[in-house]
């Protein structure tokens, strides 16, 4: 998640054009990650905004399953997540820089792997 927040934040989707069109200079994007059983593929739910703390919040509704393996869990996992927030980030921002930012996401995010799974 701290990977995911780092990211998120280099590419400042609340600078963007659309996004300031739509919710003003002062509101932030935020995303917020949930499991769902019962659904094989990721639900986004949004966007829900909070005047009082200026964020538009976006939930994303990955699949809940059980992996054989914790590695392959954790390819699937990321792979959800990246699906999620590309489609958020793309309905402000140009679809190629969304791209190769959530590229850049899911490989640093794979090359930590081994970092995350002796956690």
């Amino acid at each position: 998640m701290r990977l995911l927040r780092e990211q998120l934040a280099q590419l400042e989707p609340q600078h963007h054009a659309v996004f300031q069109a739509k919710y003003g200079l002062d509101f932030t994007l935020g995303i917020i990650l949930s499991a769902k059983s019962g659904t094989s593929q990721v639900e986004i739910k949004g966007p829900s905004i909070s005047k009082k703390h200026q964020v538009v919040d976006y939930v994303l509704s990955i699949p809940f399953a059980i992996a054989e393996d914790t590695e392959t869990f954790y390819n699937q996992y990321v792979s959800f997540v990246c699906t999620g927030v590309a489609t958020v980030l793309k309905k402000f921002m140009d679809a190629g820089v969304v791209t190769e930012a959530v590229a850049k996401f899911k490989g640093c995010a794979l090359e930590q792997q081994a970092e995350f799974l002796q956690a």
